[in-house]
């Protein structure tokens, strides 16, 4: 029904090797959207493994057997580890959603340059996922990209929803990164949960924030908080969906690498589950 696309360079047969990058994720059934995805290492159980998220990205497929779009969330990893490690790649698939729109600016970001910026909801509707990527998207990106996401959350500024993103481009070249959020008309049972915790300098955190039961995660992330707005020196190594136990929830790896402690939200965008629900993964 899906299948694994946008893996560049090709994947490794059986993990992602040190020093790697992979950039795709598994498409939708035909006809749904998608709502949010990311990536992490699987089947290690819980530590450290040196990953880090360079990019997300909403993207559409045309599904050459039935003729329909198919939602894909795109995510680019990179392995900084010493060692391989097994990737998942997810995306978070529904039917159709009432209000649905992805909402996106461009900022162009310069050479070493760091950006911490807003995409915005109209007003009446809410956040369902968010992120950032180059655009345009091209086959060699993640071969030239050398970028660092450091913040991706939901949050809201007056009465509109939005989605934060903050990241630096460490490359010798300026980039026009895209700032996205996927907007629709509240759904049933639609909260925010997040879970704060202190983080040393230097310090890292691998968790979960989870959706009340009987509600299904749409998307997550983290971010600083109670330290205004800034370059707070954090690394998301790992984003994804999950369980624990009979709770959908959002994993979130992130290092500290400031030279104070600061309090991280994590955070799950949950809401009940919408027809045609599933998170779909393709493992590399």
């Amino acid at each position: 029904m899906a299948a694994l696309v946008a893996l560049l360079p090709a994947a490794p047969a059986q993990a992602m090797t040190s020093g790697g990058i992979i950039n795709g994720g598994r498409l939708c059934a035909a006809g749904q959207r998608v709502t949010g995805g990311g990536a992490s290492v699987i089947g290690e159980g819980s530590g450290d493994f040196g990953t880090r998220i360079e990019g997300s990205e909403v993207r559409a497929h045309l599904d050459s057997t039935t003729n329909t779009m198919a939602g894909l969330w795109a995510t680019t990893i990179r392995n900084t580890d010493g060692v391989s490690h097994q990737i998942g790649l997810f995306s978070v698939c529904v039917d159709s959603v009432a209000g649905y729109q992805v909402v996106s600016k461009n900022v162009t970001v310069a050479a070493g340059g760091f950006l911490r910026d807003i995409a915005t909801c109209p007003v009446g509707t809410v956040a369902l996922g968010g992120g950032a990527a180059d655009t345009p998207y091209s086959s060699n990106q993640p071969a030239s990209v050398d970028r660092i996401v450091q913040e991706s959350s939901p949050g809201t500024t007056g009465s509109q929803s939005l989605w934060l993103t903050a990241l630096r481009n460490n490359d010798t070249v300026s980039h026009t990164i895209r700032l996205f959020v996927v907007c629709a008309s509240t759904p049933t049972g639609y909260q925010v949960v997040h879970k704060d915790v202190t983080l040393a300098a230097g310090g890292f955190v691998r968790d979960t924030a989870r959706c009340p039961v009987g509600s299904v995660v749409l998307s997550g992330g983290a971010a600083v908080v109670g330290s205004g707005s800034a370059d707070f020196k954090t690394r998301i190594q790992e984003s994804a969906p999950g369980t624990v136990g009979s709770q959908s929830s959002w994993l979130t790896a992130l290092r500290n690498g400031d030279s104070v402690s600061r309090t991280i939200s994590l955070y799950a965008v949950c809401a009940d589950p919408l027809a045609g629900y599933q998170v779909v993964r393709s493992e590399v």
